[in-house]
């Protein structure tokens, strides 16, 4: 076995779906969607043709979670683990507080402003998370920015 040692191959994306709602026909129209030689005519083919591949995947992947929620709607613990999937957020859990408050006065203005902000920090980190969608929330983030003045 010295002699001719197994090799690990890692499998490629191109052949092998990533993400779960990929089928092998998208697979196959990933590859056709290059352009091979540069025409007005080939890139408005091109641009069509981009155009629908991506609606494809975006439909197949809302239908993959949608039907991942219907088969989970009755258990609570796998329905927020396919939450954390589509946020693509981790559990980043913190044993100890910043902050201690110690009347109840501290507790409640704590609480208010904990209440208070928790919609701007929600918008702020989800538009740092989806950096495509930024211009498309920009007003939002500029009249957030604008209220916290």
């Amino acid at each position: 076995m010295e002699s001719f040692p197994l090799i690990q191959r890692k499998e490629s994306k191109h052949v092998t779906p990533v993400e779960p709602w990929i089928t092998k026909a998208m697979l196959v129209s990933r590859k056709t969607k290059s352009i091979k030689n540069p025409t007005p005519f080939n890139i408005k083919k091109y641009k069509d043709y981009k155009t629908i591949y991506r609606s494809i995947l975006r439909k197949a992947k809302n239908n993959y979670y949608k039907d991942k929620f219907d088969e989970y709607n009755k258990n609570i613990k796998q329905t927020w683990n396919v939450l954390r999937k589509v946020l693509k957020s981790f559990n980043s859990k913190s044993d100890i507080p910043d902050q201690f408050f110690s009347g109840l006065q501290e507790i409640s203005k704590g609480f208010n402003n904990v209440f208070v902000n928790v919609g701007q920090i929600l918008l702020q980190l989800f538009l740092l998370q989806n950096k495509t969608l930024q211009n498309t929330y920009q007003p939002l983030l500029i009249l957030t920015l604008y209220l916290q003045i």
